[in-house]
């Protein structure tokens, strides 16, 4: 059983296949809401622009996890 307090905010980031470039819907209405959360459940908080940086140089460094892969079909 969890007795912890948590928060989750899913940003899913995609390759877009007209453009082949990675992109995140409304990354920081998540981040609003990831904080907006925190804050709530008294729980340490953020600088929402700065953790999306954290988040594009993690995107970056796995990028190529994040591609569209080919069906062998």
């Amino acid at each position: 059983m969890h007795y912890g307090i948590s928060v989750h905010e899913g940003i899913s980031v995609v390759e877009n296949s007209v453009t082949q470039k990675l992109q995140a819907f409304r990354p920081m209405d998540h981040l609003d809401a990831f904080l907006s959360s925190s804050h709530h459940l008294d729980m340490p908080t953020f600088d929402p622009k700065e953790l999306l940086e954290c988040i594009k140089k993690l995107v970056q460094l796995d990028k190529e996890w994040l591609k569209v892969q080919e069906d062998p079909d």
